[in-house]
């Protein structure tokens, strides 16, 4: 978590549905500095959600160090798309995080 509060790494926040309002306003009692949110479905690109902007992720691919899943329904869509263009991060899932039988650890990859 101390890499998401600093700053120092390029946060993307990857899902725009209702579960992630909830994130971004949890991100804000928490501290945690979310760059940007991405969204795979075109129709919601540069609309808003909770005072952020929505982009698309091949727009700011080029700056990210760390992505936050918000839906696992799209983890495997995500890291292939990742890997196909070769692209180092550390993917955090969320969803896994708040499930109290995984711990912190276990939600961190790197790909």
């Amino acid at each position: 978590f101390d890499e998401i509060s600093s700053g120092r790494k390029k946060v993307v926040l990857w899902g725009a549905g209702l579960f992630s309002e909830f994130i971004l306003e949890f991100a804000l009692e928490c501290n945690w500095i979310i760059n940007y949110v991405v969204d795979s479905d075109c129709k919601k690109w540069e609309t808003m959600i909770a005072n952020k902007k929505i982009y698309n992720f091949d727009d700011v691919y080029y700056e990210v160090d760390i992505i936050i899943i918000s839906n696992k329904k799209y983890y495997t869509e995500i890291c292939d798309k990742l890997i196909k263009e070769g692209k180092k991060v550390k993917l955090f899932l969320l969803y896994g995080y708040l499930n109290p039988e995984i711990s912190v650890e276990d939600c961190l990859v790197e790909i």
